[in-house]
């Protein structure tokens, strides 16, 4: 939230839509932004340092310490995942309820974009001079599995249970204009993929939570909201 830009830079905020109540997360000096919500945590960015805080209130807290270079963060129940941009780009975890930081992925590709749901958290792998994909990690058993692998750029997946969805520029000849990018999943129980949207122009930024999907969507030459 920028209302306060000009004093003291973004801020973030919560809005319960039960109480209809506004309040104030983070604020103070600096940009407070990339905020990121369960049901038990929030979590943020605070210039480049990861910060988190209980829903039901408290002080807030780092999530660990190190250089300022922290970012996406996500956070599925009590587990907060994000992008550590120190070197190339890690994922990293941590179970907020208490126990040590997990480093999800820390390969020399690029590995970022984390989303996280039930113990499992899914990531863009780009390993130098090949094609995105997207990998999963899961946190109970400690294995990483491929889930999507194909010969283009597949980034920024979301995962709710067992269904994965993320956006992809199908087409080997990248930037393509007349393609567009366009949104893909799996079905992890069943192994199947399916097509969530191949619209005209770019379909990005998807979100899932159940068997919903909502991304943002130029189809019709401006920015708009779909869901299917």
């Amino acid at each position: 939230d920028s209302r306060n830009d000009e004093t003291d830079g973004t801020d973030v905020y919560m809005f319960n839509t039960g109480t209809q109540i506004e309040t104030k997360v983070a604020g103070g000096a600096g940009e407070q932004d990339q905020p990121a919500i369960s049901n038990q945590y929030i979590a943020w960015i605070d210039d480049g340092k990861l910060m988190a805080k209980p829903v039901s209130g408290g002080a807030a807290f780092p999530v660990v310490t190190g250089p300022a270079t922290k970012t996406d963060p996500a956070v599925c129940g009590s587990v907060v995942v994000w992008s550590d941009a120190g070197t190339n780009s890690d994922v990293h975890a941590k179970d907020l309820a208490g126990g040590s930081e997990i480093a999800v992925a820390t390969s020399a590709a690029v590995e970022a974009y984390p989303a996280c749901d039930a113990g499992r958290v899914v990531y863009m792998y780009a390993p130098i001079g090949g094609q995105a994909d997207i990998r999963l990690y899961d946190i109970g058993t400690g294995q990483t599995t491929v889930v999507a692998n194909q010969p283009w750029n597949e980034w920024r997946p979301a995962i709710s249970g067992s269904r994965v969805v993320w956006q992809a520029w199908p087409t080997q000849g990248q930037p393509d204009d007349t393609a567009g990018i366009q949104i893909y999943g799996k079905n992890l129980g069943t192994g199947q993929d399916f097509v969530v949207s191949e619209a005209a122009d770019n379909q990005t930024a998807p979100a899932i939570s159940g068997g919903t999907v909502a991304w943002e969507d130029v189809r019709s030459g401006q920015r708009e909201i779909w869901w299917r």
